[in-house]
């Protein structure tokens, strides 16, 4: 184990999050913490954000010296603030912790293998931005699989990775993992800092609220595997019948604890990918779904910190929204392209809801010129204590019409601003959208999701957030007589309405239709009238029926999480007991409803498959935080909540379900990180060290290549892909991959990148520089500028070597490399000057 360089990593990071924290301090200067525990967030994206910008001129030592001076600057700036000690140990104690955790995991399993996941394309775009780093080159960095052209991949977490491996002068076979630590802890505390933050607001126990924030983001998992034990312990029929209602796969009821593997709780919904941080750093990749994160988060911070300012302070606001959010937002755009939208909607979401109003934003000349938004806009924000500029006197009879016109122009104005960011965010990373950025279309209602399976991805989540704005949406009916009653019988009307368009679909077209609908209007306006519940609106009746309705055509998502939505967004608006954490749920919810009828069109799997994946990843980081906030108030209702009657019963009850919530989401660690720890492993952090015992005959080949200075063209087999087995001809472009040297065709994720067509010419070139003529293949290794030529056993395997050792006979080529035996490596060179 390399605890030196543990040592050294850890020191670097906690030192960056202290030259940053004045900066910090500044920033969020509200915040009970004062902002420490997004320090070191805040420091990587400065390192990232001016790392990127300079490395269009020159990558390496002058981006990297360049971030540094930015981020101290930047404190210096920030001049003599207040700075929270105590909480700055916190942030970094919390850090340390979540570092030190993975660090022990990828001891126990620290190989950049292929298979199981994509650490080829993380290694090799880490080792590729060290190369051109080292020869001081520009940004993008070039292709490793496909030589001669920049990476059509986004890039920015790896570029940031990158630059942490040069100011610690560490090698990148073990920087990977360290690097991949690191992103874990500014994660963890970055949900830590928004959960006890948030909470501060409230005046609840704002550690308590950091802890099941940082639980939920780094520990805790989906309900799979507790609904696994869940059925093993439950007697078979009754299990049976359980996952036949549920619409789950039936085999699930073998299930024993033998049969655990860490795998599949990240494959629930069929046809996609429902990854949680834990699966995802207990699996090793360095990618950017996961890198993205920390960044994602500390944007949701600068944007709480827009909405806990008063309206007064103008300028701050200003700076907050026009000054940090574009240039974060194109930050994230080159380390994950999937959050970009995902930043433009959370400021939608926060200029919709916050306290202040989004029109004292644009100059006077501009808002004089905009209808009056003072009614739409008033109101005092939820816990932040920030008056609005409505008077008191300002006049509260406004009609329905008139209510909805305000919303729509407040959320209209939101709307174009948030906009406005993210035009400015592109240009921020221009280059990266004009030359790295590659298209893709958008696809409409996809296969969609069971019951059964959101429920298993999300269903700790819809619990919690289900009782938390279900009981305030319960304290709004409070004065309706016998209110149990009145949810029953709607429930039954809406349930009879439900029938209705149900039966007209077996019926032969336009049949039954004028008269079910007639039937289902009778059945809603004499339910409206009926007592105990005539003092219930129409609205509060439709609800359940709407969301039946959507069940039944197929969107379970939306019967599930629209009411989510819908009180959410109605509470931040009319409710001053809930806040930010609500807009997290919102925000979320929406994502989680958005990919069952959008997806992006590409050939990383099919359909929906990738854009599940990378927009699960968000939600899980969204709302873990908000989990935290949600959990405390309700364990200590009452108290640090809204009054209620019965403080004491809904205080065990939220303690009930946060305690249970906690186990169920904890059940996949107890059984994953243990198993994970006593399979033994190397205990040490070493990416590479794999190759020397999986591939002896080809180690010390790649290791000459690894040698070779910049980043000469390669030819290697192809095409390459998750399989390195070089029996069957399988190279998996492992030299190109482990060393950041470009060869002409390497893994075919470069399809979903550049097309299929290009990418199989480059493969029927490599096929002819292996086994043409020797005029065919002087000319193609002249046209793709190739210096060595990799022959390995896949090679020897997949082509006839007899036109290899022809060719050998050529002036320019001579063989510089010979290692593994018979069935080991050769590799030419080609001395372009000659041939």
């Amino acid at each position: 184990m390399e605890y030196l360089l543990v040592a050294v990593w850890l020191v670097t990071y906690l030192a960056l999050g202290l030259a940053a924290l004045p900066a910090a301090a500044w920033l969020f200067p509200r915040f009970a913490d004062r902002g420490a525990a997004f320090a070191l967030p805040l420091a990587l994206a400065v390192l990232g954000i001016v790392g990127y910008l300079v490395g269009q001129v020159a990558f390496g030592w002058p981006a990297l010296v360049a971030g540094l001076l930015a981020l101290v600057g930047a404190s210096y700036l920030a001049g003599d603030v207040e700075i929270d000690r105590s909480g700055a140990v916190e942030a970094a104690a919390v850090f340390a912790v979540g570092f030190l955790f993975v660090v022990g995991v990828r001891a126990f399993d620290p190989a950049v293998h292929p298979i199981g996941g994509e650490k080829f394309l993380d290694f090799g775009l880490l080792k590729s931005l060290l190369r051109t780093g080292a020869g001081m080159g520009t940004l993008a960095p070039e292709d490793m699989w496909f030589a001669n052209e920049s990476v059509q991949y986004y890039y920015g977490g790896h570029m940031l990775a990158a630059l942490l491996t040069m100011l610690t002068s560490t090698a990148a076979r073990f920087a990977y993992n360290l690097a991949l630590a690191g992103f874990f802890g500014a994660l963890v505390v970055s949900a830590w800092g928004i959960a006890s933050n948030v909470a501060a607001v409230y005046g609840a126990p704002r550690r308590f609220a950091g802890a099941l924030g940082a639980f939920f983001v780094g520990i805790a998992a989906n309900l799979q595997t507790a609904a696994l034990a869940v059925l093993w312990l439950l007697p078979d029929g009754l299990a049976s019948g359980l996952v036949a209602a549920a619409g789950l796969p039936s085999d699930i009821t073998t299930w024993t604890p033998a049969d655990f593997s860490y795998w599949s709780a990240s494959r629930v919904i069929p046809g996609t990918i429902n990854e949680f941080p834990l699966f995802a750093w207990l699996n090793g990749d360095l990618h950017a779904h996961m890198m993205s994160t920390p960044f994602t988060l500390l944007l949701a911070a600068i944007l709480f910190a827009y909405w806990r300012t008063p309206e007064a302070d103008l300028t701050r606001r200003r700076l907050l929204v026009f000054g940090l959010v574009p240039p974060l937002a194109g930050f994230i755009a080159v380390v994950n392209t999937w959050s970009f939208p995902t930043a433009a909607g959370l400021t939608f979401l926060t200029l919709t809801f916050a306290p202040t109003r989004p029109s004292t934003l644009l100059p006077d000349r501009v808002r004089g010129r905009l209808p009056d938004l003072a009614r739409a806009d008033g109101g005092v924000a939820a816990g932040t204590g920030t008056e609005s500029a409505e008077s008191d006197d300002a006049p509260t009879d406004v009609g329905l019409g008139d209510r909805l016109r305000e919303e729509a122009l407040r959320s209209g104005l939101a709307l174009g601003l948030a906009a406005g960011m993210l035009v400015v965010g592109v240009l921020w990373a221009l280059p990266f959208w004009l030359g790295t950025a590659s298209g893709r279309s958008v696809g409409f209602l996809p296969g969609r999701s069971s019951l059964g399976g959101l429920l298993l991805v999300h269903g700790a989540f819809v619990l919690a957030f289900g009782a938390y704005l279900g009981r305030r949406v319960g304290r709004d009916l409070r004065g309706v007589e016998q209110p149990l009653l009145t949810a029953l019988v709607s429930t039954l009307f809406s349930v009879a309405a439900i029938s209705v368009p149900l039966y007209v679909i077996s019926l032969p077209v336009g049949s039954g239709l004028p008269a079910s609908l007639l039937l289902l209007g009778a059945v809603l306006v004499v339910g409206s009238r009926l007592d105990p519940f005539a003092d219930l609106s129409l609205p509060v009746l439709l609800a359940p029926y709407l969301v039946l309705t959507a069940y039944a055509m197929g969107f379970a998502a939306l019967a599930l999480f629209g009411p989510l939505l819908a009180a959410g967004w109605v509470l931040l608006r009319l409710d001053r007991d809930v806040g930010y954490e609500t807009m997290l749920v919102v925000a979320g919810a929406g994502l989680v409803v958005l990919v069952e009828f959008l997806y992006v069109i590409e050939r990383a799997g099919p359909e929906r498959f990738n854009t599940v994946f990378k927009t699960y990843a968000q939600v899980w980081a969204l709302w873990a935080p908000a989990m935290g906030v949600v959990l405390t108030r309700l364990a200590f209702a009452g108290r640090w909540s809204f009054d209620a009657p019965n403080a004491d019963t809904w205080r065990t009850l939220g303690r009930g379900l946060a305690a249970t919530l906690v186990f169920l989401s904890a059940l996949y660690a107890g059984f994953a990180v243990p198993a994970h720890f006593n399979a033994g492993g190397p205990q040490s952090l070493d990416g590479k060290a794999f190759v020397a015992e999986s591939h002896p005959a080809e180690a010390r080949a790649i290791a000459y290549i690894d040698g070779l200075e910049g980043q000469p063209n390669i030819v290697t087999a192809a095409p390459a892909g998750y399989r390195w087995n070089p029996q069957a001809g399988k190279g998996a472009a492992a030299p190109a991959s482990l060393t950041g040297v470009p060869t002409v065709a390497g893994w075919f994720h470069e399809v979903g990148y550049r097309g299929q067509e290009p990418y199989q010419n480059r493969v029927d070139d490599v096929e002819t520089i292996y086994t043409g003529n020797t005029a065919q293949q002087v000319e193609l290794l002249d046209a793709y500028d190739v210096e060595y030529i990799y022959y390995g056993p896949a090679e020897r395997n997949r082509y006839d070597g007899t036109t290899i050792g022809v060719l050998r006979q050529h002036e320019a080529i001579s063989v510089v490399h010979r290692s593994g035996g018979s069935n080991g490596v050769a590799i030419l060179r080609v001395d372009q000057s000659k041939l």
